[in-house]
């Protein structure tokens, strides 16, 4: 690169107020500001290192400024991080910069498992019950389990424990308390578990245990279950062990030895099938505390012209398609009816008008 280019990068990268989406859209970035900034002050291990040294200088347009904290969290090593989460907790930023800073952190510990270099306490500050920005104190509470911060463990378990937070805010405390693994904090769960406590902060006590001890965790839902009636809703609960390697059947194994009634069991089937995860051992479980067979009886040609004839007395076409619309059935996840719903299985928008009843039962009762 000629030294008459050189000269013009700054006017191209920084003109007044103006800051060149092309190039801060690229990595090209990395050399435009190395040619106009001393060696010293970038960071040569990280492309993210000039972006760094650009917010320290002070010449960052604020129009731009949320591009840049993007760019250096999804690049950035652990000292450009640790100025993020300088930035995140300072009061010398703007609101909008904070933020940024925060969801760059995120993003960062999320996708890329990086997390800032040195001392992680600043996060401190972000945790406090003063700070107004709940989405600040959210993104904060769970990027100090992320990070396994074991200083702020106090921090957490005051925030599972308060009543006055928010449901979302508990539950990401409760979260990142278990992921610390400190035995200590086991009576933190165990306070969130008391029978005395409504069923939703005994979740979040579930879902916080889980990460701690999952097998305890399992045993606390399987007790939960046993105790549920048929207005309560297992769904939340198994949705916790769902989404953790070996959940379900450490919560299927917990079943069989504390079983909930029928009708829970049936409708925690029916949910595992909505969400198409009915797969490994806690189906089969919940099958047989539910009294589900497996064996499906096949209708006779007797037995269809029964149903055949009952269909053309008492058939109400309206309500049928209130059943096939039902989330829990998930018949439409797989089959379209009106331009609505899946494409796995045939279309059955004209299958009414064209099959005879008695192919419909069959197809219904003993498909192919």
């Amino acid at each position: 690169m000629t030294t008459k280019t050189f000269a013009l990068i700054p006017r191209l990268a920084y003109c007044g107020r103006l800051f060149c989406p092309a190039i801060v859209s690229g990595l090209a970035i990395v050399s435009v500001i190395s040619a106009t900034l001393s060696p010293r002050s970038l960071s040569a291990a990280s492309p993210a290192g000039p972006l760094v040294t650009m917010f320290q200088a002070g010449r960052v347009p604020a129009e731009r400024a949320g591009t840049i904290i993007e760019m250096i969290g999804k690049r950035g090593n652990g000292d450009d991080l640790a100025f993020l989460l300088q930035m995140a907790a300072s009061d010398k930023y703007d609101a909008a910069a904070r933020s940024a800073a925060l969801e760059a952190l995120l993003e960062a510990a999320t996708s890329r498992n990086v997390k800032p270099s040195g001392d992680l306490g600043a996060l401190r500050t972000l945790l406090a019950p003063a700070v107004a920005n709940q989405r600040h104190r959210f993104v904060a509470v769970r990027l100090a389990g992320l990070w396994h911060v074991t200083p702020l463990a106090d921090a957490l378990a005051a925030i599972a424990l308060d009543d006055k937070a928010n449901p979302p805010l508990r539950q990401a405390a409760a979260v990142g308390l278990g992921r610390l693994k400190i035995d200590s904090d086991r009576q933190t769960f165990d306070r969130l578990l008391t029978p005395d406590k409504p069923v939703p902060v005994r979740l979040i006590g579930v879902e916080g245990l889980a990460q701690h001890d999952l097998d305890a965790a399992a045993a606390v839902a399987a007790k939960i279950l046993s105790g549920e009636t048929d207005k309560d809703d297992p769904a939340p609960l198994v949705d916790i062990f769902i989404g953790l390697t070996g959940g379900t059947d450490r919560l299927a194994a917990a079943i069989e030895a504390v079983k909930p009634s029928a009708p829970v069991a049936r409708r925690a089937l029916e949910h595992l099938y909505a969400i198409g995860r009915a797969d490994g051992k806690l189906p089969v479980v919940l099958s047989a505390v539910a009294g589900v067979t497996a064996d499906m009886h096949l209708p006779d040609t007797e037995e269809v012209r029964k149903l055949v004839a009952e269909v053309e007395a008492q058939g109400d076409a309206a309500r049928g398609e209130a059943v096939f619309r039902r989330a829990t059935l998930s018949c439409m996840k797989c089959h379209a009816v009106s331009g609505g719903g899946g494409n796995v299985g045939p279309d059955l928008s004209s299958v009414g008008g064209i099959s005879p009843v008695e192919y419909l039962i069959t197809s219904v009762l003993a498909p192919e």
